[in-house]
């Protein structure tokens, strides 16, 4: 893999890891979001005796990224799949997870290499969070 292409799946991987969790694309549906009910009960509620307070959340509709800023890039050609505000400048999402990426970056690994995860690193991902 030339340097060229493992930068560019870097930047990448950088990109995704970084704007991942404050973005969310779906493809459009004909059916309705389904509403989600929580139960949230406080804790003057639970000493009064009085009846816990339901609040409902609603679900994303089909088709809406929520996030302010966003841009999706076909690694192999570079166009644009979907872009949205992608000009402005925002704030960093995670500073660790920023720096995560490039102290493994840092290292150059080898990116084309397959790793074989095993039952018993499955199993015990409740604790490291692979999930």
């Amino acid at each position: 893999m030339s340097c060229a292409r493992r930068r560019l799946w870097g930047t990448l991987f950088l990109v995704a890891t970084v704007t991942a969790p404050t973005m969310r694309v779906e493809a459009e549906t004909t059916n309705p979001a389904p509403t989600v009910s929580t139960t949230v009960q406080h804790h003057s509620a639970a000493k009064t005796g009085r009846r816990a307070v339901r609040r409902h959340r609603r679900g994303p509709p089909g088709g809406v990224v929520y996030a302010r800023n966003a841009i999706l890039v076909d690694p192999f050609t570079g166009e644009v799949l979907y872009e949205k505000n992608s000009g402005a400048a925002a704030p960093i999402a995670s500073l660790t997870k920023l720096m995560t990426d490039l102290v493994f970056l840092e290292q150059k690994p080898d990116l084309s290499r397959n790793v074989e995860v095993t039952r018993a690193e499955l199993d015990g991902a409740g604790r490291t969070k692979l999930r």
